[in-house]
């Protein structure tokens, strides 16, 4: 069992030197294909679209179309391994250094600008990235509530659909 809090603003020098470890781990060896990045996330927009969008208030549905269109724009980047879930309860911190990173159940390979998505919208604004990458992380982390509210929704549970339809209006 790993101990340690979630990271929330501590140890960036730890969270950069994690990413850049996991981001150069060569894959070659891996029997997996990276999948249609773009394909992929124009499907998910298009999930999203059917479930989520119609929860949203109609002035609204410009901007999240706005977003969704942005999808074919992920490109341009070497397919790295991913964590694919980064955010402070699954960053753990024990004596002011990251101990450990749980949850690994969506980890794949893809986007490293999708690992990033939290730290650059949170704590860790003031990395210097490529801009690509920072443009890509920003659209992934607008994304994100789209996750939770489409969770609740599927699975019939109030809170988090408004937990994400909160955080869809904030991100938008």
């Amino acid at each position: 069992m790993l101990r340690g809090t979630p990271l929330v603003n501590e140890d960036g020098d730890g969270m950069r030197a994690f990413l850049d470890a996991l981001h150069a781990f060569d894959t070659s060896g891996l029997r997996i294909e990276p999948a249609n990045w773009v394909e992929a996330y124009r499907d998910q927009c298009g999930e999203f679209e059917r479930l989520v969008l119609p929860h949203l208030e109609r002035d609204l549905h410009a901007q999240a179309h706005g977003l969704f269109d942005e999808v074919d724009t992920l490109v341009g980047f070497s397919p790295a391994l991913l964590h694919a879930d980064l955010r402070p309860g699954h960053l753990l911190i024990r004596d002011d250094r990251l101990a450990g990173v749980i949850d690994w159940g969506d980890a794949r390979l893809g986007d490293p600008a999708l690992d990033y998505a939290w730290a650059l919208n949170g704590p860790f604004a003031d990395w210097e990235v490529d801009p690509d990458l920072r443009r890509r992380a920003g659209f992934y982390h607008r994304l994100g509530p789209w996750y939770e509210a489409h969770y609740g929704l599927f699975t019939d549970q109030p809170v988090h659909t408004e937990l994400g339809l909160s955080g869809i209006r904030a991100r938008l």
